[in-house]
């Protein structure tokens, strides 16, 4: 039974790992005190519930898939990420 615990707090260093690469959200997580994990985590299951439930769902989903990767592209296009990813979305 311990496996369980120990599994969450894998995937829980794990992910703050990762999120700690983005200054905005060190800075957001100093200002509110809230584990950047968390405020990651409540984010998209606020956006998967709201898509769920078909509440403001076709903007939700028209934001992730279309608007995001179309800024990301232009990113790309000035040399600022990877392009091969970005550009092949379309």
């Amino acid at each position: 039974m311990e496996e369980i615990p120990n599994k969450f707090h894998y995937y829980y260093f794990q992910a703050d790992k990762e999120l700690s690469r983005h200054p905005l959200l060190i800075k957001v997580e100093e200002l509110t005190k809230i584990p950047k994990t968390y405020l990651v985590g409540g984010a998209v299951s606020l956006a998967f519930l709201l898509i769920f439930f078909n509440i403001l769902g076709e903007l939700l989903s028209d934001i992730v898939g279309w608007l995001y990767p179309a800024y990301a592209s232009f990113q790309a296009i000035e040399g600022k990420t990877d392009k091969a990813q970005w550009l092949t979305y379309w």
